[in-house]
């Protein structure tokens, strides 16, 4: 067996892997398309030595992405994404690690970060056995059919904005502006740049009497069929009535625009008791640490 890295040559290997490893995962896990791994292998700063394929022959095997992060207060931190070995290559998940790991301290990586989530395989007993120990939870997620949570009849609530980005930009961006204090001038770029590129399928902005209670966008996925809604951001007035209105709204939308399956955050954790009426079964996501 033998290490690679990175080529775009070997993308249909890396998707044709991934793809076959995460249909066995009892999270439906969602990858970016091969498209979406070429920009992001191309961006300013991206090393090739970091995406780390293991071959047996010409079969790709096993494949595990790492990199080296910010210096925050003299220590070096960097991350390692999820492991994907090929069903029946069991035996190389500790060689694949160790190489990659390897790396990361050959970089001067001291503290190294993973994102996991139950059900993802056997992940978490692959990380914890390395020493990944440290657990805080991140946020709390759901995907689930769009047409289970549709309202036959349904009516939009008055100061529910269904957001047209030609006419009503503006409205949202003083949303965005409110909610993470972001200058209005990066936010329209970044959502001229996401509109552009057919990324958005609806937004939509809470507003009473003048004021702006919340927000939340509508994301196509990395199929046509699946969508994301970004975690709703309340700014005045959190409740069980608001979140229920924006969330029906935005599976409206999705349902209307074709979409079968949405997935949705809480990265507020004040918000979750909203939920609880809504009779959604989300799953907590973890942030581990391993100090070498």
């Amino acid at each position: 067996m033998k290490f690679e890295i990175y080529d775009e040559s070997r993308l249909d290997d890396h998707l044709e892997l991934v793809l076959d490893v995460i249909k066995e995962w009892e999270w439906d896990s969602w990858y970016p398309t091969k498209e979406q791994l070429k920009q992001v292998y191309s961006r300013e700063g991206f090393t090739a030595d970091t995406r780390h394929y293991l071959y047996d022959g010409n079969k790709l095997v096993g494949f595990l992405s790492t990199a080296v992060e910010e210096n925050r207060d003299g220590i070096q931190h960097g991350s390692i994404h999820r492991l994907f070995v090929r069903k029946g290559y069991e035996e190389v998940e500790d060689k694949i690690m160790k190489h990659a790991l390897d790396l990361l301290k050959s970089r001067g990586v001291e503290v190294v970060r993973t994102n996991l989530k139950p059900g993802m395989g056997n992940l978490e007993e692959i990380y914890e056995r390395w020493g990944f120990g440290e657990r805080t939870t991140l946020d709390y997620s759901v995907i689930f059919p769009a047409e289970k949570y549709i309202t036959k009849d349904y009516i939009k609530p008055d100061y529910i904005v269904d957001i047209d980005f030609n006419t009503q930009k503006d409205l949202l961006i003083e949303a965005i502006h409110l909610a993470d204090n972001q200058s209005k001038e990066e936010i329209a770029q970044r959502l001229d740049s996401i509109i552009s590129n057919n990324r958005l399928f609806g937004a939509v902005v809470a507003k009473k009497e003048e004021q702006i209670l919340a927000y939340t966008l509508l994301y196509t996925g990395n199929k046509p069929e699946k969508s994301f809604m970004f975690p709703i951001e309340v700014i005045k007035e959190p409740s069980e009535q608001l979140i229920k209105e924006i969330f029906q709204f935005s599976v409206q939308k999705a349902f209307e625009s074709k979409k079968k399956l949405l997935y949705h955050q809480i990265k507020n954790f004040d918000l979750k008791d909203f939920y609880n009426n809504l009779n959604l079964e989300f799953v907590p996501s973890y942030s581990y640490l391993l100090r070498f």
